[in-house]
């Protein structure tokens, strides 16, 4: 066995110890062959001061070899955080009943640091409302979520504005009063006790949006086997442009209702054709956007084609 004594006791008692402590089995040195106790001057009177003639101060000394402090790893930094949990304990691993209690110990718990950040999935359109779902941050930081704050942008992201709700650690959340047609993009932040982790990216662009409201069937005017329709845009669209127009007619007097075949189109007027002269028809027309269908235009006078006189 090679190494060094160290000890700062006085003269007679060369290791530094407190002998009203010890016993025979404390001074012991031992390794994978066997184990050895230095001769003491007398230990079944409680004198545990080696002898002067013992191998402990006849063994050879050995140097420490020099060496630097090159090539150390860099000393880690301390997470930003608060202390949680702490418990005292001493080196066995004991509970103290307070870090005041004498002897060595340490306090062992969790470094707690921000969340690390949510991730947003695609945000969903309604009328007046955008439904967002997120994932929980990978890692809450060692201290449980309590929150999440939702922003929400009209500007691409350039600045932004908390939405006010109650506070939740729910990962979805329906956004309410939003403006029908204006493009909204949001972010989400988790919170924990130590802080506010970083904001998720910001979604995808999100248009609230209704069905457009009513068309209004202004004239039908009757042709040989034909009727001429003319009317004007829904006063709003719902926040979504109109893609198409629906016309029905009726024989029975709105009783029943046949939709006309038409390419799609956005004009508002149409000739139905393939009419058969001297019955009467009602028609009906119903705006269409991305969202669904309007509520059908207010139906039109009875009108009967016939040859032209």
């Amino acid at each position: 066995i090679r190494g060094n004594i160290i000890w700062n006791g006085p003269a007679d008692h060369p290791l530094g110890l407190d002998d009203s402590r010890l016993n025979i089995s404390q001074v012991m040195a031992d390794n994978a062959i066997g184990t050895i106790q230095p001769p003491f001057v007398n230990a079944a009177a409680g004198d545990f001061r080696p002898t002067t003639t013992s191998t402990i101060f006849a063994a050879t000394t050995y140097a420490i070899p020099a060496f630097t402090w090159t090539g150390l790893p860099a000393r880690p930094s301390v997470p930003v955080g608060i202390l949680l949990n702490a418990v005292p304990i001493d080196r066995s691993g004991t509970l103290r009943s307070s870090p005041s209690t004498a002897g060595a110990y340490a306090a062992q718990g969790i470094v707690a640091v921000r969340p690390t950040a949510p991730t947003l999935l695609p945000p969903t359109a309604g009328n007046t409302t955008a439904t967002l779902r997120w994932t929980a941050p990978v890692s809450n930081g060692g201290s449980p979520i309590t929150d999440y704050i939702v922003e929400r942008s009209t500007n691409g992201g350039t600045s932004w504005t908390q939405i006010v709700r109650p506070v939740s650690t729910l990962t979805s959340y329906v956004a309410t009063g939003l403006t029908n047609g204006t493009a909204y993009v949001f972010r989400v932040i988790a919170v924990n006790a130590v802080g506010s982790s970083l904001p998720s990216a910001t979604s995808s662009p999100v248009t609230p949006a209704s069905v457009p409201s009513a068309a209004v069937l202004l004239s039908v005017v009757a042709g040989n086997t034909a009727a001429t329709l003319r009317w004007t845009a829904p006063v709003t669209n719902g926040g979504s442009p109109i893609t198409d127009y629906i016309v029905k007619r009726s024989t029975n007097g709105g009783t029943t209702w046949t939709r006309i075949a038409r390419p799609v189109s956005t004009l508002t007027s149409y000739v139905a054709t393939g009419l058969i002269n001297g019955t009467a028809y009602v028609f009906k027309v119903i705006a269409v956007n991305a969202v669904g269908i309007s509520l059908p235009s207010a139906t039109s006078s009875p009108v009967r084609p016939a040859l032209p006189v």
